[in-house]
């Protein structure tokens, strides 16, 4: 299959459109218990459902699941400020990560297991999950057969599994039409195998895309597999991997992308890329693999990943024509000529000190 950056626009687009166009049973919640009782409800209520969540840090003492058979979708989005309206004025929900789940090292945050509706999950952090030893995904699992899934604005932080776990911030598994993972923000996260994703598609033919993410600091304990991203999967299918930015998740002889299928890459940043791993065909547009020069911040525990405007990834995105309104901060995505590399766009018209963000 020929897949252009046309067909790329069309995919994102409609994995946007998708996730909120249905007819749907909305809840808005803030609590913890409100969380897991709303997705006990869409589970088996007969419709496609909708959850909305506050802005705010919810400790969890036991992982919030959803699992059903039916053919509905899931869509969960955070940053809900105005709970007394339901569904919110603010559509679309997607700008920042204020309401975040968090694992206290005691569990995953999140498990979806929906094999026939669509699931997404928008504007929502995952910190300091970690599952039972043995388990994957430490931050959040979505699993879907026939159904399509669209991981997006999300930031995973201190996620980690153990045992023969794999991935430590989140595992996306499925076999429908297209998996979409874009502008999420991936740190410090550590896995048995990946540190960061894992995207893996269980059967031939479909789409998985990987879009504007920031996947730094990441660890992985065994050196043979990416420390970043893997991207893997049954059969044929097409992968796009388009302005990324995948950087110092490697030890010593390690790496920070993996992949074993057919791939295009556009304009991402990737420090080391797994052995083995099939070139991208045609070859990459605009692949570099340099410093990504971030700004700085202060404080100890400061990780903003925003870039200076001397960054060589700044202004020089692919940009097919499908955007988000937002970057994962909540400024405009495009500011400059073109989209910026990574999940946050630089706002700084001078670099000279005289004009700031």
């Amino acid at each position: 299959m020929r897949c252009t950056l046309r067909h790329i626009t069309l995919a994102l687009a409609l994995a946007s459109a998708w996730a909120g166009s249905a007819s749907a049973h909305d809840y808005c919640v803030s609590t913890a218990v409100g969380i897991q009782n709303a997705l006990t409800a869409a589970q088996t209520n007969g419709e496609d459902d909708t959850v909305y969540i506050k802005s705010g840090s919810y400790a969890l003492t036991a992982g919030l699941t959803f699992v059903s058979s039916e053919a509905h979708a899931i869509d969960i989005r955070g940053a809900n400020d105005d709970i007394s309206v339901c569904p919110p004025a603010q559509a679309a929900n997607l700008a920042g990560s204020g309401t975040t789940l968090d694992g206290q090292l005691l569990v995953r945050p999140l498990y979806i297991a929906n094999p026939n509706g669509n699931s997404s999950v928008i504007g929502v952090s995952f910190i300091d999950g970690r599952p039972p030893s043995g388990f994957s995904g430490g931050g959040l699992i979505v699993t879907s057969s026939s159904g399509n899934v669209n991981v997006q604005n999300c930031t995973f932080s201190g996620n980690r599994v153990s045992g023969s776990g794999a991935s430590g911030g989140a595992v996306v598994a499925q076999s429908g039409a297209e998996l979409s993972f874009a502008q999420n923000l991936l740190y410090l996260n550590r896995g048995t195998e990946i540190g960061g994703a894992l995207l893996q598609r269980t059967a031939a033919g479909g789409i998985v895309i990987a879009q504007n993410n920031t996947i730094v600091g990441n660890i992985t304990d065994a050196i043979s597999a990416p420390g970043g991203l893997a991207i893997a999967g049954s059969g044929t299918f097409v992968t796009q991997v388009i302005d990324n930015i995948i950087w110092n998740n490697a030890a010593a002889g390690g790496s920070d992308f993996g992949i074993d299928s057919a791939n295009l890459r556009y304009s991402n940043d990737i420090g080391i890329v797994t052995a083995g791993s099939p070139a991208p065909s045609p070859p990459s547009a605009g692949d570099v693999s340099v410093d990504p020069d971030f700004a700085p911040c202060s404080g100890v525990l400061c990780f903003n990943f925003e870039l200076r405007r001397s960054s060589p990834l700044v202004d020089t995105g692919t940009s097919p024509g499908f955007t988000p309104p937002t970057d994962l901060a909540g400024k405009p995505r495009v500011i400059g000529s073109t989209i910026d590399i990574g999940a946050f766009e630089n706002d700084t018209i001078f670099d000279n000190g005289f004009e700031v963000p």
